[in-house]
């Protein structure tokens, strides 16, 4: 419990070999635009920016709140300084375990880059805040999302038929020792 404390206290940047997961700056402003003003990037989630004044208010909000409560983002930066995602880690301090979620500009589907944050933080999560388990919900529909979070190694817990009235979703969790059997050894 205490890494956990610490780390929603510090909350560091990490990296890996593309990325660099970062906080929010106001510089992020375009870039965030374009992901929160696709309808195909957003469709399953519940974000949609209909102008740059509605981003221009989440941004703001994230910086000046970034250190409050239990979920943290980290904006995904390419080698380009864009920022091309966001990664959300939702802490449930007592059970030691996170929820992960994540939306990135559809430009850069396909190309490995959710499967390296989430890699990122997998290795982040139960090796520095040895967290017991990581989950993640993901629309029934959402078929890219399934797929990393099956090359993920995630296992499949259940479907809530009535998630939020939008759509079916879907439960996946790891363990630590799944992780360490299926993930960390390859």
């Amino acid at each position: 419990m205490e890494a956990l404390v610490r780390f929603l206290e510090q909350y560091p940047e990490l990296r890996t070999k593309r990325l660099l997961l970062r906080h929010y700056r106001y510089q992020d402003l375009e870039d965030l635009f374009e992901i929160f003003s696709s309808k195909k990037t957003t469709r399953y989630i519940y974000t949609y920016h209909e102008s740059k004044k509605v981003t221009k208010r989440f941004l703001k909000y994230k910086i000046e709140h970034a250190y409050e409560g239990t979920m943290r983002d980290w904006v995904l930066e390419n080698e380009e300084h864009k920022a091309i995602g966001i990664l959300r880690i939702r802490f449930h301090l007592r059970k030691k375990e996170a929820e992960i979620a994540y939306v990135l500009n559809e430009k850069y589907w396909r190309k490995g880059y959710a499967y390296e944050a989430c890699l990122k933080f997998l290795y982040y999560g139960f090796n520095q805040l040895k967290l017991n388990s990581i989950c993640a919900q993901v629309s029934t529909n959402n078929i890219l999302s399934l797929n990393l979070l099956g090359r993920l190694r995630f296992s499949h817990e259940y479907t809530d038929r009535n998630f939020f009235l939008f759509h079916t979703t879907e439960h996946y969790r790891i363990t630590k020792s799944q992780f360490k059997r299926e993930v960390e050894v390859k």
